[in-house]
């Protein structure tokens, strides 16, 4: 069992690093195309729609290679000061302009700052949101809190969601894991890989924490992650 974890993990950093030199330079020919083809045309549009799934291709790709690094325990943590506030501000001002239909609520303990890795923790919060209103429904609410200990940071993000509460639970960390009911609520946005959360929850694994789901209560699901501090291990 541990020589086949062994090698699927192999295959899977292989393949992913195999992957990104001929998906780069699809999506280089394809950009220059775009830029050929008559504006509004039927190429255009196409095209379009080829350079969407080639750029789902390399998030896949990046994603499957991260997870990968993270296996062998080599996942790549560059640390630095993170104002973790302005991080989530905004954040949340992209969202709420993004979704006006949405109702956002904040609840930040003031001056929060992490030594970690910006763009690590950013895709963190990043994907964790973009779940948060993509599974979520017109009228829905989006709740974000965060406090800190001495030497830990804890947030919670919960969310109204149309997804049953069946199948919301520790499976949604497995990869390629999706929803029975995610695809028929994703009609007007990009399918997800089922990488995403696994990948968070290395991430704050690579930060000295762990990100975990909460039973669904009333429609909403909440997950909460914890980091260590600036300074803490």
């Amino acid at each position: 069992l541990q020589l086949n974890y062994v090698q699927a993990s192999r295959f899977s950093s292989d393949a992913a690093h195999e992957l990104r030199t001929p998906l780069t330079v699809i999506r280089g020919n394809l950009k220059r195309l775009l830029n050929r083809a008559p504006d509004s045309s039927v190429e255009q549009i196409q095209l379009s729609m080829l350079s969407d799934e080639v750029e789902r291709l390399i998030s896949i790709t990046n994603k499957l290679l991260m997870l990968s690094q993270a296996d062998a325990g080599r996942l790549a943590v560059h640390k630095e000061a993170i104002h973790f506030n302005n991080l989530i501000n905004q954040l949340i001002d992209d969202y709420s302009n993004y979704r006006p239909d949405i109702e956002i609520t904040k609840s930040l303990q003031r001056n929060i700052e992490l030594d970690g890795d910006k763009d690590l923790i950013t895709q963190l919060i990043l994907n964790l949101f973009s779940n948060a209103f993509k599974y979520n429904f017109s009228g829905g609410k989006v709740l974000f809190n965060a406090s800190c200990t001495a030497t830990h940071l804890s947030f919670n993000i919960s969310n109204t969601t149309q997804l049953t509460a069946s199948g919301l639970d520790d499976r949604v960390f497995e990869r390629f894991y999706r929803h029975t009911g995610s695809q028929n609520k994703e009609t007007n946005t990009q399918q997800g890989s089922g990488l995403g959360l696994s990948l968070c929850r290395e991430i704050a694994k690579a930060h000295g924490g762990d990100l975990e789901i909460r039973r669904v209560v009333n429609q909403t699901v909440t997950f909460s992650c914890r980091l260590a501090l600036k300074g803490s291990k």
